[in-house]
């Protein structure tokens, strides 16, 4: 009689396992399997086998139901102590071994997004991994920018008619209600930190420290005031540094090739009268620009030594009774024919010299006479080769009149409109719109061509609009020196990496290249630039004592508003009166400008003083090339001659799956909170799919993060794969009471021998991988590990084992043994990264449920050196059989094509001679058994013979109902190993 065993299903009630089996004949005797003796009598019951057989149990859940994945990560967060985390490894690891990283703060400017995620989870990467993985006390106070343009404008509707202290406590509020909503949110995706202290930009003894700095680098000679031109926002109404623009590559501009009469110079002069007809000509400067409001502010033009340049004439236009003649630079003639659409005749090329005390006729002022000169800044690659020059209106150009000792002159206001000065037809005029057009209109008797151009230009990245260079009084602090010298330290010490690529050109092109640092904002909500001006001087004035005075009365009054609320004579000492030199009699008014938010979170590094000054580490976006890691390192080095990092870590910025920037208006934003609580579209994947996401797209490389729904199944793909395997490995140790090992590594089976020599070696990598910031290739490696070969190699070749082998054998022991050291070394290697998951396993693990805190505290190192102890190093012996036998599962895996149910058949082998000696040698039953396992087969035989090939034959035994495999021999009712495991 045969019995067919075709679907079992355990499950648990409160007191015992059940094992229900469907399918079967209604008229079958049924064997009775005891605990304590084995008997042929038929009976109607399977629940004996639960005696014999083990089945997985555990708490540990496959799948969280979105609306609890939210409480399920609190629960755990707090099983674990997640957020004690911190302040345990800060008490309780050597300080000695201390790794400071200093938090490059975010701003403080509404909830948290998916730029926060990776930075901020990034950021915990680092942390965990030197706390965790690697045993050192981590030293990472969280911070916040607060200061700035975005929030000001969020309180613009309220602050008609307020004073500038009830807009400070207005914006101060909002800083205050963001940094809550972002704490909470990285609190939520498990990121640890001392949350009790964090530092802020606004808080009074953060900005006493700024002002102290601030200070200092006045009193070194750094910082000056100077009317010179700088990036100005008309939209905010502010002075801009270089770091706070973005470029929009699809601007329209109105340019115009525009022409400047001559006054002194004709072909007579030139030497050219050879070239004279009857008609009367005009010989012109021929500029291109994409400013037109800026032609009525001309103040010269420049030419290069080293270009050649032609005198030309149109073909098109020889009709007209009056000659225009155009000087241009002959290799940019083609282009110029190209746009505007004329064809040029060159009618001879001129000597540089020719330029030399010429000049040509304003625009604006017909009988003004303007300068030709040389500069340096020309070239032949772009307009016309003689460049329009404005002073107040261009780097280049003021450079030119400092050279001549030029008084520089700005007739566009704060708005970026002309001012009277400018006449009654351009007064009140925007520049960018109106202004143009009205400039054009003015004059365009001498406009030759105009068309719409599409380029990069600068925008205010708060505003979104786009700015002017305009000259006003401005602080700056001088870079030229601090710039060469950090591009130096950073070229022969520090790393600049993400991932594998070195990053460092990036940051010391820019900081060699740098141009002064226009610090001066006209602002509000901001640390005070301490300044006065005494009645009819017109010059705003500083110092050292007045700057560290101010600094003093924040401390004292512990409130960042003194500069605005304390009278002037208040806050001016007789020192302070005799340095600046002013008349004490005088009436003297306060300078209203702010510092430059990037010179608030540039003196971050005052934070951590009191631990060596110098981080571990630094680690933001791309875009901070060109903000904090300059100002950091150039207030740092200024003020006390040292760098402030040893290492900067350089991310991406997040995308969607088509590569598309995120953008509300383009629908494509995927908030982190969808990621980790769900939604009606998407499964919760909870903190741990967030991290997982940053680990593995976000955390290595500067390119694009991509987040989409493509990514959004692959990560819960990932996660599906990493909980059902967690679920094993702690349904696998159901019963488990073992605190220290019981089977000796050499006495195991060779799949656990070999399955714990592999997980040592991945402990290795992974230890090495996050001593070099790489978790996406751990994140990468540990998904990797757990397919193959923990799944498709050791679980799939460990269950007949596990299930079916005597409860309390050897065998079975060594099983359960492997499983737990397994488990927790993947625990251990994945906290840094998926710490919920770690603490989660703790939870639910038969033995260390009694503190899951140790998920989080278990090191690697602890790990490693657990295998040393339990001497876990496969020898060759071992090595080599492990090859044969994965050679010939491949084959055999080959044959099966996965379409046969292999663990019912038995395999005929053939081995050449060399490995056919060798498995011998080695006692073949042992090595009989420990194939037939790995194979996942019911029995094996092997011959000598060429060429080595795997063929399934009809097994030679009997099918045992309890182990489902051809085991039993043709008397037996249950094959031997069942018949112990029933006995034992």
């Amino acid at each position: 009689m045969s019995l067919r065993l075709s679907r079992c299903v355990a499950w648990s009630t409160a007191s015992r396992t059940i094992l229900r089996c469907s399918n079967l004949p209604s008229n079958s005797s049924l064997w009775a399997f005891r605990s304590n003796n084995f008997s042929s009598k038929p009976v109607r019951q399977l629940s004996d086998l639960k005696n014999s057989i083990f089945l997985p149990q555990t708490t540990f859940e496959s799948h969280i139901k979105p609306v609890l994945q939210s409480e399920h990560d609190q629960k755990v967060a707090i099983s674990g102590d997640l957020h004690g985390f911190y302040k345990w490894q800060q008490e309780n690891r050597n300080e000695s071994d201390i790794f400071v990283f200093l938090d490059g703060p975010p701003y403080a400017n509404g909830p948290a997004h998916v730029g926060h995620a990776i930075n901020k989870i990034l950021k915990d990467l680092v942390v965990k991994s030197r706390a965790i993985a690697l045993g050192k006390r981590v030293s990472f106070q969280p911070g916040w920018d607060c200061h700035g343009l975005p929030i000001e404008l969020k309180i613009t509707k309220n602050v008609q008619g307020k004073t500038p202290v009830e807009i400070r406590e207005l914006a101060r509020e909002v800083a205050e209600e963001s940094i809550k909503l972002q704490m909470n949110a990285f609190k939520r995706w498990g990121v640890s930190a001392d949350w009790e202290k964090p530092y802020r930009t606004m808080d009074p003894e953060y900005v006493a420290n700024q002002l102290e700095v601030f200070a200092e680098l006045f009193e070194k000679g750094y910082v000056y005031r100077s009317n010179k031109p700088v990036y100005w926002s008309p939209s905010s109404h502010s002075a801009l540094a270089e770091s706070e623009l973005e470029y929009n590559e699809k601007h329209k501009s109105i340019s115009c090739y525009f022409r400047f009469p001559f006054i002194n110079l004709d072909l007579e002069s030139a030497g050219l009268s050879y070239l004279k007809n009857d008609k009367q000509e005009h010989i012109h400067a021929l500029i291109w620009t994409t400013t037109p409001w800026t032609l009525p502010l001309n103040n010269a033009i420049c030419y290069s030594d080293s270009i050649r340049y032609v005198l030309v004439e149109s073909k098109t236009k020889k009709g007209n009774p009056l000659r225009d003649l155009y000087v241009v630079a002959d290799d940019l003639l083609p282009e110029i024919q190209k746009v505007t659409g004329d064809e040029f005749e060159v009618l001879a090329t001129l000597e540089n010299s020719i330029f030399r005390d010429k000049f040509y006729r304003n625009c604006m002022y017909n009988e003004v006479a303007m300068p030709l000169l040389p500069g340096k800044h020309v070239s032949a690659k772009v307009g016309t080769g003689l460049v329009h020059t404005s002073y107040a209106h261009g780097f280049d150009d003021y450079q030119i009149a400092v050279s001549r000792n030029e008084k520089v002159n700005c007739y566009v206001d704060e708005e970026g409109r002309y001012t009277r000065q400018m006449g009654h037809e351009l007064e009140g005029k925007d520049v960018f719109t109106q202004g143009s057009k009205a400039v054009l209109e003015m004059f365009k008797k001498h406009v030759v061509h105009k068309h719409n151009y599409v380029h990069s230009y600068p925008y205010d990245w708060r505003t979104k609009k786009p700015v002017i260079i305009r000259s006003c009084p401005q602080w700056f602090i001088d870079v030229s020196d601090i710039g060469h010298r950090s591009a130096d330290i950073i070229d022969d010490s520090i790393k600049i990496a993400s991932g594998n690529n070195d990053q460092s050109a990036s940051l010391i092109s820019l900081l060699k290249n740098r141009p002064a640092w226009c610090i001066s904002r006209q602002r509000v909500w901001g640390v005070p630039i301490p300044a006065v001006e005494l009645q009819g001087e017109m010059k705003m004035t500083s110092s050292p004592k007045l700057i560290r005075r101010v600094a003093e009365l924040v401390r004292e009054a512990n409130s960042t508003d003194v500069w605005w609320t304390k009278p002037v004579e208040d806050i001016l000492t007789d020192e302070i009166y005799e340095e600046l030199n002013l008349n004490i009699d005088g009436s003297i008014t306060k300078g209203m400008d702010v510092m430059d938010v990037w010179l608030d979170s540039g003196c971050a590094w005052k934070t951590i003083e009191d631990q060596g000054a110098v981080s571990d580490v630094v680690s933001e976006g791309v875009d901070q090339f060109r903000g904090w890691f300059q100002s950091l390192m150039l207030t740092s080095l200024a003020v006390r001659d040292q760098a402030p990092y040893k290492r900067i870590i350089v991310h991406g910025f997040s995308v969607d799956d088509k590569g598309k920037k995120m953008s509300k208006s383009v629908g494509n934003v995927i908030d982190p909170e969808v990621i980790t609580d769900g939604s009606l579209k998407q499964k919760a994947l909870g903190a741990n799919g967030l991290r997982l996401w940053v680990a593995l797209y976000g955390s290595e490389g500067v390119g694009d993060v991509k987040l989409g729904q493509i990514v959004l199944e692959d990560l819960t793909r990932r996660m599906t794969q990493i909980r059902n395997s967690f679920r094993f490995l702690l349904g696998a140790l159901n019963g488990y009471e073992c605190q220290e090992a019981q089977v000796l590594f050499a006495e195991r089976p060779l799949l656990d021998r070999y399955v714990l020599n592999e997980v040592k070696n991945h402990l290795q990598r992974a230890k090495k991988n996050y001593e070099a910031y790489k978790f996406r290739a751990v994140a990468n490696e540990f998904v990797q590990f757990l397919q193959n070969p923990l799944s498709s190699l050791y679980i799939n070749s460990v269950r007949d084992r596990l299930y079916c082998d005597p409860l309390h054998s050897k065998h079975h022991q060594s099983a359960q043994e492997t499983i737990d050291l397994i488990g927790r070394s993947l625990a251990a290697c994945i906290a840094p990264v998926l710490p919920h998951l770690a603490i989660e396993y703790y939870m639910n693990h038969p033995v260390e449920s009694v503190d899951p805190k140790n998920g989080l505290r278990r090191t690697i190192d602890e790990l490693l050196r657990e295998y040393e102890e339990r001497e876990v190093e496969i020898s060759e012996e071992a090595r080599k059989q492990m090859q044969i036998a994965m050679r010939l599962k491949n084959k055999v895996d080959t044959v099966s094509k996965g379409k046969i149910d292999i663990s019912k058949q038995e395999v005929e082998i053939m081995l050449n001679s060399e490995d056919y000696d060798f498995v011998q040698s080695i006692h073949g039953d042992n090595w009989n058994s420990d194939l037939v396992e790995i194979l996942g087969v019911s029995g094996a035989q092997i011959y000598i013979g060429e060429p080595e090939s795997v063929k399934f034959v009809d097994a030679q035994r009997k099918f045992c109902i309890r182990c489902r495999k051809h085991k039993r021999e043709q008397k037996e009712q249950v094959c031997r190993r069942c018949t112990e495991a029933i006995n034992c």
